[in-house]
């Protein structure tokens, strides 16, 4: 096996490459996974490529964290995973120090990955740090489950998860701000959870009809007005009582608090780009809300969800290929790139070809 793997990488802001770079060195408590597909997290990839992400890696650094990867090998102290298994998560992890090692925009776009079996490790010496920095959040699944579609799994486990850190409950009426696949996954998963009316707010009338086709029941366009009024028309007067801003638009929190019903609550996930001192700051009117609300800012927790999710895919209640509308494969990935500007992309995936030997 080769020495080396393609990887592809942000060399400048706006700027990708496909690079040679080191392949994982295999550790005693470590999986080496091939690559089977990744694909884009259409905000953060979005701001990693671009240098607005708050708090992103400086360039240039192997991009991606919604990888698939099979387990060729593994290290004599590795428990959690056996060869063959499929686990999420997978990316390109190097040793603290290493010489030569590239940065890691937590290095999914590469043809190996690591995976580190951090409960065999913290059993054996509870202070070391585990090579992989995703280990938590890597999770097998069912060898059976298409590798495209899989990657979709990471995006709805953080919605579900927000969900549930949002208080969400059966029977409540809900907004989403944006109408990305973020949007389009909160409304699969809030429909899956049962919720009673999901309504989506966006600027774009073609994205809200996909909204609706993925589980919201109506669109306001926030080019035909404020948002407040657009919602309690289509409540009857009452609000809902959960809105999530799942685009990180700051300056409209003041709108989604004047879009709640008594006791309800605004819900943060999305990510501004812009400076880390811009991400912290929070300014907002709070005109026009109910005299009883609350804000959350949600830092989902991707594993807990991940047996709920996959019941509810084996349920039929999460299809993950309605998402999947592009792919590429690696050696394409300028193309994979600029295809998420089609306004038709919800998930772009780029699948690998390489076969482990």
């Amino acid at each position: 096996m080769s020495e080396t793997m393609l990887a592809a990488m942000v060399t400048a802001p706006g700027r990708v490459e496909l690079r040679e770079v080191p392949r994982p060195k295999l550790g005693p408590y470590d999986a080496l996974t091939r690559t089977l597909a990744c694909s884009f997290c259409r905000g953060t990839d979005t701001h990693l490529i671009h240098g607005t992400l708050p708090f992103g890696p400086p360039m240039p650094f192997i991009l991606g964290h919604e990888g698939v990867g099979e387990v060729i090998a593994t290290g004599e102290r590795c428990r959690k995973f056996r060869v063959g298994d499929r686990v999420l998560r997978a990316g390109a992890a190097y040793p603290a120090g290493m010489e030569g090692a590239p940065r890691i925009g937590w290095g999914g776009f590469a043809e190996y990955g690591l995976l580190t079996d951090i409960e065999a490790l913290r059993a054996d010496d509870p202070s070391a740090r585990p090579t992989a920095g995703s280990a938590a959040m890597q999770q097998p699944i069912p060898l059976e489950m298409d590798a495209n579609e899989a990657t979709v799994l990471i995006t709805l486990k953080e919605t579900l998860s927000a969900l549930r850190r949002a208080r969400f409950q059966p029977g409540m009426d809900v907004l989403i701000l944006g109408t990305g696949p973020v949007g389009l996954a909160f409304a699969m998963c809030a429909r899956a959870l049962g919720a009673r009316k999901i309504l989506a707010a966006g600027r774009h009338v073609g994205r809200l009809d996909r909204m609706r086709r993925f589980g919201a029941d109506e669109g306001a366009d926030l080019t035909a007005g404020e948002i407040g009024p657009l919602v309690k028309a289509a409540t009857g007067g009452r609000g809902v009582d959960l809105a999530i801003d799942a685009v990180g638009d700051r300056s409209r929190i003041g709108a989604l608090l004047a879009t709640l019903a008594r006791g309800g609550s605004v819900g943060i996930y999305g990510v501004p780009e812009g400076s880390l001192a811009e991400y912290h700051r929070y300014a907002f009117d709070a005109k026009g809300a109910p005299d009883w609300w609350s804000l959350t800012v949600i830092n989902p927790d991707e594993p807990s969800a991940h047996e709920e999710a996959l019941g509810l895919v084996e349920r039929g209640k999460l299809d993950l290929g309605r998402f999947v509308t592009h792919t590429f494969p690696l050696e394409r990935f300028e193309d994979a790139v600029a295809a998420l500007a089609s306004p038709d992309a919800v998930k772009v995936v780029v699948t690998f070809a390489n076969k482990g030997e």
